[in-house]
């Protein structure tokens, strides 16, 4: 008798939600400057109502005859029920499908751009600066004549002019001491060098931002 009373709650709940969804759909949009048809959806709207109480009353019959520990884990079959309900009947996709408004790479340069705090800077001498500026390559360690600041592999770093203006900023793939040791050096004597490579350039024009 208790299960049956608590199926019947849940399925007058799942009825109830349904056909406020229903009405709802009939009134239309409730702001945004439309107008809501409150008379095409009042009759939904009302028998959701009746549903929906009969269902707590079902559920206050339930609550007096056993405990809640019992009886409220049985809610949750009302989601699934509303879910079905729906996809099935009113046709909604279940779940909510969230899309990148942006490719990767654009938004991790939007993210560069808007990184306020930098934790060193790069100065360039003026062939590095039209390499990136107007064919939009990466900064090798060749075209850096200064290194200032402690930054790790993988911080965000600022690249300066001879001037100190910023011109790009990016994720710079050497700390501060290694790249030191490597300014102003070709990219086939990384190795030498430093005992190892990582990447041929400091910067890789897909982490690198123009500002």
């Amino acid at each position: 008798m208790i299960l049956a009373t608590l199926i019947g709650s849940i399925v007058l709940s799942v009825c109830g939600q349904t056909l406020f969804k229903s009405g709802m759909n009939r009134v239309g949009r409730i702001g945004g400057g439309e107008r809501p048809n409150w008379i095409a959806g009042a009759r939904w709207v009302g028998v959701g109502l009746m549903a929906y109480g009969g269902s707590m009353l079902l559920w206050l019959y339930t609550l007096s005859r056993v405990e809640l520990s019992y009886a409220f884990p049985f809610v949750s079959l009302s989601y699934v029920g509303i879910a079905l309900v729906s996809r099935f009947a009113l046709g909604e996709d279940v779940g909510t499908l969230l899309t990148p408004t942006q490719e990767p790479q654009a938004a991790r340069k939007q993210w560069l751009a808007g990184h306020l705090a930098v934790s060193g800077r790069l100065e360039l001498d003026e062939g590095a600066v039209r390499a990136l500026r107007e064919r939009g390559r990466s900064l090798l360690p060749v075209g850096v004549v200064a290194v200032y600041g402690r930054f790790k592999r993988g911080e965000v770093v600022a690249c300066v002019n001879a001037a100190g203006k910023e011109m790009a900023r990016g994720l710079v793939n050497y700390d501060a001491q290694d790249t030191i040791r490597i300014k102003g050096k070709p990219s086939s004597a990384i190795e030498s060098i430093l005992g190892f490579v990582d990447d041929a350039e400091l910067i890789h024009r897909d982490n690198l931002v123009l500002v």
